[in-house]
């Protein structure tokens, strides 16, 4: 199996973490036109506190109009076995593909 990282791509993950309450996202936009081209990755455990910032975090971007990115929730908490499970399908699925 080979894999290889294309030049020139951004990748930005963000596990478990985002916009923790509304007032947080509140007025926040996002450059839909430099994010273009950009792989974003969002995950978070099922049980944990974080998937709610991530579903947030989630909404904003859909609102600010950028498509290109990726939501991944697991079963799990905000934990190494879930923190690891999330790891292994950015740098698969996101990263090598």
């Amino acid at each position: 199996m080979s894999a290889r990282i294309r030049r020139g791509r951004r990748w930005y993950g963000l596990f478990s973490g985002g916009f923790f309450d509304d007032a947080s996202a509140e007025g926040v936009t996002f450059d839909a036109e430099a994010l273009n081209g950009a792989h974003i990755y969002l995950a978070a455990g099922s049980k944990e506190f974080g998937l709610l910032a991530i579903q947030r975090t989630s909404e904003v971007l859909t609102e600010s109009g950028v498509t290109g990115y990726h939501s991944h929730v697991v079963t799990g908490g905000h934990d190494w076995f879930s923190i690891r499970q999330i790891y292994v399908d950015y740098v698969l699925n996101e990263l090598f593909q």
